[in-house]
């Protein structure tokens, strides 16, 4: 019970007459919503529409009991009102009841109120209501209400089994008995009907066509018309020999509002300006006629077979959305084969992310990748991406083919190196292990300095375990031990050991 005399838990239930004696608890009122705000002023236009318009008709009720502590009603006994309505017109009737005692022994220290239909021409109506109690200021205190609206059928009730504590009611300091009149006002909102109004916009009366801008450009450009402009696309040989030549009609306008290189070549004194002619030599002619389709239609049908190419011509005339789709294409056709490729594609046109892409692929299938000729590429003309991937390091196996059942696992300790790297240098004494014989050092050094040896190396120390007894060594001691030379390929050193990348295949058999 709260200290004012109302219940800590505020109930709606159904009276003597419901068929449902259960309790509701009491839920918050949702936040009204805000007219005319942002969201409204984008809200979609639609084709047709409706409106739901829910009437609802509101009304209020004073009781006022006399001599109210004279009231010796035995519990579950009833006080009622006479019947109220919203007007003379209306046909359903209302009334208030209470239990001065309340309803039952649960409620026995409390007062219940309910309201009540008495009369209904309908199968049933909803309806909200409130209940407060005036005090000798006649302002309404101790007000509970409905959260939602009740469903009334003629004869049923609906209200609060413990709607006051009577001490606290009785309690001549709390002022709720001014003259030992107890003064009940009570609001109802019924729903009298439901009202849906539809229409149609003036919008949809209208058969507007599509849009046909991108085709109608892409006609003008396959035709030439009013062409005032041209690109000539020259292909040369290995020695700089022109083997073909190709001249391609096109319009300033269209150029230059799609290209910010193009517009620049027109709007400033530069031979393209005055000769209305622009020159290309490093761009086949094909992947150009892509790039002019690509700026007069914002399409692209042969982008997954000219990607590569086509991501070149992008960069360089500041097409942002043809080298993004280009970006798109390449990633969506990533394999083993042209992920190193792809790699130093997304490199050379600054595609950040295709660039992404390509590592993260590379380094999810590094076993395939590196069985690529792409790889070999990459390793000997560039090296300085292999940093930006995680499928490096020393990565070998242990394997011992005359008793394969017996092993178990190896060990794999980096015991000596030349040239000095001085983060590997840290590692030198540890031991890596991973269990079914096969090891992988990571955290190899980020900085090796020049090589002056002639023939540079990697020196690591094995040793494998068995399981119960082999050779006549218990299965807690090691039984082979050896130091094996690396030999590394000179150039493996100044591309990739200077950058902390190193990963060699190794296939060591124990005997």
């Amino acid at each position: 019970m709260a200290d004012d005399g109302s219940p800590q838990e505020d109930l709606v239930s159904g009276g003597p007459g419901s068929a449902n004696q259960g309790g509701f608890y009491r839920a918050s009122s949702p936040l009204p919503s805000h007219s005319g705000s942002l969201g409204d002023l984008m809200m979609p236009v639609a084709e047709n529409w409706c409106h739901t318009q829910v009437k609802v008709v509101k009304f209020n009720y004073m009781w006022t009991i006399n001599n109210f502590s004279f009231c010796r009603e035995e519990m579950g006994e009833v006080l009622k009102s006479s019947t109220f309505s919203a007007g003379s017109n209306d046909k359903l009737k209302w009334c208030l009841r209470i239990n001065p005692k309340g309803l039952d022994e649960e409620s026995r220290d409390y007062l219940s109120l309910y309201l009540l239909l008495v009369q209904c021409n309908k199968n049933e109506v909803r309806a909200k209501f409130k209940f407060s109690i005036l005090n000798a200021k006649r302002e309404e205190t101790k007000a509970m209400e409905s959260q939602r609206a009740y469903r009334f059928v003629q004869g049923k009730d609906w209200g609060f089994k413990k709607f006051i504590r009577r001490d606290f009611l009785l309690d001549e300091s709390n002022g709720l008995l001014p003259e030992d009149k107890l003064s009940i006002f009570c609001e109802v909102s019924v729903v009298a009907e439901t009202v849906n109004v539809t229409g149609q916009s003036n919008s949809s009366l209208f058969k507007v066509p599509q849009c046909k801008l991108s085709e109608d450009l892409g006609n003008l450009f396959e035709s030439n018309l009013f062409s005032e402009s041209k690109l000539i696309v020259t292909e040369r040989d290995t020695e700089g020999n022109v083997i073909t030549t190709a001249e391609i009609p096109v319009h300033k306008a269209v150029l230059a509002a799609r290209s910010k290189v193009f517009r620049s070549m027109f709007e400033h004194p530069m031979k393209e300006s005055s000769t209305s002619e622009v020159c290309i030599d490093d761009v086949d002619a094909e992947v150009v006629k892509e790039m002019l389709h690509f700026m007069y239609t914002g399409t692209s049908p042969r982008l997954d077979a000219m990607a590569p190419n086509l991501i070149a011509a992008a960069d360089k005339y500041d097409l942002h959305r043809l080298k993004v789709m280009c970006e798109q294409a390449l990633c969506l056709a990533l394999t083993a084969e042209n992920a190193c490729m792809t790699l130093v594609l997304a490199d050379l046109y600054n595609a950040d992310q295709l660039r992404q892409h390509s590592i993260n692929f590379i380094n999810v299938h590094a076993n395939e990748v590196m069985q690529s000729d792409g790889w070999q590429d990459l390793v000997h003309q560039h090296s300085q991406l292999l940093a930006e991937t995680e499928c490096l390091l020393v990565i070998g196996k242990v394997s011992c083919p005359s008793h394969p059942d017996l092993l178990t696992g190896a060990q794999i300790e980096l015991v000596d190196h030349d040239p000095l790297p001085w983060e590997l240098d840290d590692l030198m004494g540890q031991t890596f292990a991973q269990s079914n014989g096969s090891f992988k050092v990571s955290g190899c050094g980020s900085d090796f300095g020049p090589s002056n040896t002639p023939d540079p190396f990697l020196r690591i120390k094995h040793r494998c375990p068995v399981k119960g007894t082999w050779i006549g060594k218990k299965a807690d001691e090691w039984p082979m031990e050896r130091v094996t030379k690396i030999d590394v390929l000179p150039f493996f050193l100044p591309q990739i050991l200077n950058l902390g990348n190193i990963r060699l295949d190794l296939d060591l058999n124990v005997e």
